[in-house]
């Protein structure tokens, strides 16, 4: 009996075919995993800035003295109950824990003010941002600074000189404004106190305040990394 012989193009088409379906099915894992990995924390307070850190710094947080203030609320306590209640706290803050896990980025407000405008150079500058600038979180006793390690570069704002007057007047006399800035996450350092999470400033944007309170209206946008 003769063996059907197969052409050697059929072979060819379906080896590529399979190896263009495993090429796309790559792809399009990858592309989730990478977008999966990506988690902003918008507006955190400090018990939240708490959660992140420890995850950040991988270090398991003492549950302890925070169950022990909650109890402090608690009405009825006995010892009949206390250490009932006292669990119910832990798997509380457990859940709490958890759920700060795998943060990526930040976005948060930084109020400001905004210098008179340098003719000379092209320049604004923002007094909120400069060498050294950090923002201070404090949660269940301990003290977290978030340090922004290139604001001495955001804090240069270039405005061309046709446009300079007009933003001038969107930002009224007080020149104070609202940066709306976008931090990606660096790492965390523990310390005595509570600890540091260092931060880039990748862009923000710019919004005038009037009376101290946020009017919403966007006066410009700065972008330092894409």
């Amino acid at each position: 009996m003769r063996r059907a012989r197969i052409p050697l193009m059929s072979t060819c088409r379906g080896t590529m075919k399979t190896f263009l379906l495993m090429s796309l099915l790559v792809f399009s894992i990858t592309s989730f995993a990478q977008t999966e990995q990506k988690r902003v924390l918008r507006d955190p307070n400090g018990e939240t800035v708490f959660w992140m850190f420890y995850h950040l710094a991988e270090i398991q947080p003492d549950l302890a003295p925070i169950i022990k203030q909650r109890m402090l609320g608690e009405s009825g306590v006995n010892e009949f109950n206390r250490t009932e209640k006292e669990k119910v706290h832990e798997e509380r803050l457990k859940t709490e824990f958890a759920a700060a896990a795998h943060y990526t980025h930040i976005e948060l407000n930084l109020r400001s003010y905004v210098s008179a405008y340098d003719a000379a150079y092209h320049e604004f500058y923002f007094n909120g941002l400069g060498p050294g600038s950090y923002i201070s979180f404090a949660g269940y006793g301990k003290q977290f600074k978030i340090s922004l390690i290139n604001a001495e570069e955001a804090s240069v704002w270039s405005v061309p000189p046709d446009k300079a007057e007009t933003i001038a007047g969107l930002m009224g006399p007080s020149r104070q404004v609202s940066l709306r800035l976008y931090l990606k996450i660096l790492g965390a350092t523990p310390d005595s106190s509570g600890g540091e999470i260092e931060a880039k400033i990748m862009n923000f944007k710019i919004y005038a305040m009037q009376y101290n309170r946020f009017s919403g209206r966007k006066v410009g946008e700065i972008v330092l990394v894409e």
